[in-house]
């Protein structure tokens, strides 16, 4: 699992806006991307305080990119 200090989270924030197309990221990446535990992501959406997957199949979830890149600016922001 990658450790992203908080300097390289902003870096990568920024080069994912600049990207024109909406990827879909699987849990794995939306932990290393967040620093966040599975259980806590899933709390966090339990609560709705983190976005919701959308489903790619009968058993696979991604999260849109924007959508988790839309929620790290929010929380810098505070």
């Amino acid at each position: 699992m990658a450790d992203f200090t908080s300097k390289k989270r902003r870096e990568v924030i920024e080069n994912i806006r600049k990207c024109a197309a909406d990827r879909h990221l699987r849990r794995s990446a939306v932990e290393d991307l967040t620093g966040l535990s599975r259980s806590s992501i899933y709390d966090l959406m339990a609560k709705g305080h983190f976005p919701r997957p959308v489903r790619l199949t009968a058993k696979a979830v991604a999260w849109p990119e924007s959508s988790i890149v839309a929620w790290l600016a929010s929380r810098t922001s505070t």
